[in-house]
């Protein structure tokens, strides 16, 4: 996994089989390490390979080179950041392949092609970048399976078409960009099937619909993109289900496990409204990561709560209303203790918003600072 913080810097942790996570080291990490590099404005990682854009537009890769994924010209690994090349603002990882778009929307590719997920018409893996097509604004590759959208809105895709996942109509793979549809501001992929957002906010799937992961209420696959709902602003596929968000807050899942999820059947034909506030949802195989951002308050509760000399009134309806008992406004950085209760709030910045909760909380944990949209749980509320 990989993070970059508010100073740019690349943070990573996990498995480190494949020496992604360029700490000089080999060990797996259950918690972040500062990777040594700065001035990281994004970041695409693999389980071979990760790539990284620097502010000044060059890119870097480290990992696994078995099949020239690096596109350094060679099959040697790294274990540290090797500079690739200049004028980049996207980079996509997936499986053992790479592929970036450059600042005069050219899109490059390299490493793996065994079905043709490179684009240049072979099924040739290659050491070094190969341009593939003009005039990209984004790109995303999938399980041996690649997408772009083109500075027109238009989408194109190649590679592994099992179960029609390329979305051309077709069943048969494509070594060659193919057109799927106009006007899409943005595209997902999983291992079997494929999602657009239109620019008018439609959501449109094709693919493998096993666990009606498609939406359509059905269990059918298709080979073309159907349309599944309306004002949506983000999609995100797992490898037998999937999320958007919509335009009002509100999380949709549907296909496996998504109701089992809320205690009811295992699966969904059709989108589910599981939540409300959702900034952002991540799937990766039948794992959800979701960002709230009103979690870390209990919205239209009061306080009376003392702690030490302080008591926080303030509510997230009101997050500019920040009032301490003393009738200051002002940040402050405390440490809380009441005696007979576990509670460590230790270093706990209260900027713009306070914690504030109805009854007394037996336990209550938080970590460093409180930025906006931070997700902040606790357990064992005596309400």
């Amino acid at each position: 996994a990989a993070a970059i913080l508010s100073d740019s810097s690349l943070w990573m942790w996990g498995g480190h089989w494949s020496r992604q996570l360029d700490d000089g080291m080999t060990v797996n990490r259950i918690e972040p390490v500062s990777v040594v590099m700065e001035d990281v404005v994004a970041v695409s990682t693999s389980g071979s390979h990760t790539g990284a854009i620097k502010s000044d537009g060059s890119l870097w890769m480290w990992g696994t080179n078995n099949v020239g994924q690096l596109g350094d010209g060679t099959t040697e690994n790294s274990e540290v950041p090797k500079r690739i090349m200049d004028g980049v603002v996207v980079v996509s990882v997936f499986g053992d392949t790479t592929a970036v778009v450059k600042t005069d929307g050219s899109l490059w590719a390299w490493g793996y092609n065994g079905y043709g997920q490179l684009g240049n018409d072979t099924t040739e893996d290659s050491l070094v970048p190969v341009k593939i097509m003009d005039n990209v604004r984004d790109v995303v590759l999938g399980p041996s399976i690649a997408s772009a959208i083109k500075s027109d809105g238009s989408l194109w895709m190649w590679g592994y078409n099992r179960d029609g996942r390329l979305g051309n109509g077709t069943y048969e793979n494509s070594t060659v960009p193919v057109f799927v549809m106009d006007n899409v501001e943005q595209v997902a992929l999983s291992g079997d099937h494929s999602a657009a957002v239109s620019s008018d906010g439609s959501l449109w799937m094709w693919g493998d619909n096993g666990y009606g992961k498609l939406g359509n209420g059905t269990g059918t696959s298709s080979a073309v993109p159907i349309k599944i709902m309306d004002d949506t602003v983000e999609v995100s596929l797992g490898g037998d289900c999937s999320a958007a968000i919509k335009t009002d807050g509100s999380l949709w899942l549907w296909g496996k496990n998504v109701i089992a999820r809320k205690g009811g059947s295992s699966f969904s034909l059709v989108p589910t409204r599981v939540m409300d506030g959702v900034d952002d949802v991540i799937c990766f195989g039948d794992v959800f990561a979701i960002l709230r951002h009103e979690e870390y308050v209990l919205t239209g509760d009061t306080c009376r709560t003392e702690i030490g000399d302080y008591q926080a009134v303030a509510s997230l309806a009101d997050p500019g209303n920040c009032i301490w008992s003393d009738g200051t406004t002002d940040p402050k950085e405390i440490n809380w203790s009441i005696d007979g209760y576990d509670i460590d709030m230790s270093g706990v910045t209260f900027e713009d918003t306070t914690m504030e909760w109805t009854g007394l909380p037996r336990r209550l944990e938080i970590s460093g600072e409180l930025p906006e949209g931070v997700l902040v749980s606790y357990t064992g509320n005596d309400n």
